[in-house]
């Protein structure tokens, strides 16, 4: 099989539904593996992975005794902490309440995934995927368009990372606000930050939107001056991300955070700031 952390790896995308051939192709995706396994699963997933004398248990415990680093993450329950005890001998354990869906990421590279799961037996429907997810640019004349917010940790400057756009930008204050009888000002004026990413979103600016310290780190996005930032979820001011369709008008990226948040919420013509 093709290694997958080599760059010549073929890119597709595969559904399948026989169990024997989900068992099948999963042993054969996780021998591949070289460096990282890591899994979210809802609370059904982890008697899947405990079985004994099971191809896929087997081969989990094969990928520790070779050093590959396995993770989980998923939600713990008094009905299936016995299993989670069991995976703890394989791999790291994180919980997380409410997981909905299951999928698992090898060497960052190989996706697999299923939207439900049955307690210790296959899924009903399995997704395998080699291609690659970042960089996101679409075209705005046929594509979704994707956009993620995420604030700023020093300023507490709201930025839309957009991936019609090749650039986001945002004001903060040159100095922070001080306080003069009972006003607050700002002293020094605004400042604007530039972030470009000409090449489409990355997967620092989705994890932008998601980033919470206690279990995600800060997302570092440099500047167009080559400032290190460090941004965090935007939840305080709206939705983390959206996709909107293709006939959506556009809200331009960089020109308002609150236009952007309406359109985030789902605001069927969100405001051109332009």
């Amino acid at each position: 099989m093709a290694d997958p952390t080599d760059e010549s790896f073929i890119e597709k995308t595969e559904v399948l539904y026989n169990p024997d051939e989900i068992v099948r192709r999963t042993v054969e995706q996780c021998n591949s593996f070289k460096f990282t396994m890591d899994t979210c699963i809802d609370v059904n997933g982890p008697s899947m992975l405990v079985i004994s004398n099971h191809p896929v248990t087997n081969v989990c415990i094969d990928l520790k005794n070779k050093g590959v680093k396995i993770r989980f993450i998923r939600e713990i329950t008094k009905d299936n902490i016995k299993y989670c005890i069991q995976l703890m001998k394989i791999g790291e354990i994180r919980h997380l309440d409410d997981i909905k869906g299951n999928f698992g990421v090898g060497d960052k590279r190989v996706y697999q995934g299923s939207a439900t799961t049955i307690k210790s037996e296959v899924p009903p429907q399995m997704i395998i995927s080699t291609v690659k997810s970042f960089p996101i640019k679409t075209d705005h004349q046929k594509d979704p368009r994707l956009l993620t917010t995420a604030i700023d940790v020093k300023t507490g400057g709201g930025v839309i990372f957009d991936s019609y756009s090749s650039e986001s930008s945002y004001l903060v204050p040159t100095s922070y606000p001080v306080k003069t009888g009972g006003e607050r000002k700002n002293e020094g004026g605004n400042e604007e930050i530039k972030i470009a990413y000409p090449g489409g979103l990355t997967k620092e600016h989705i994890m932008a939107s998601a980033a919470i310290p206690a279990n995600v780190d800060y997302a570092v996005i440099d500047d167009s001056n080559s400032i290190r930032h460090m941004y965090w979820i935007s939840i305080i001011r709206g939705n983390a991300f959206a996709i909107t369709p293709t006939d959506q008008p556009r809200a331009a990226a960089g020109h308002g955070f609150a236009g952007a948040c309406t359109a985030l919420h789902g605001c069927v013509n969100p405001p051109n700031h332009g």
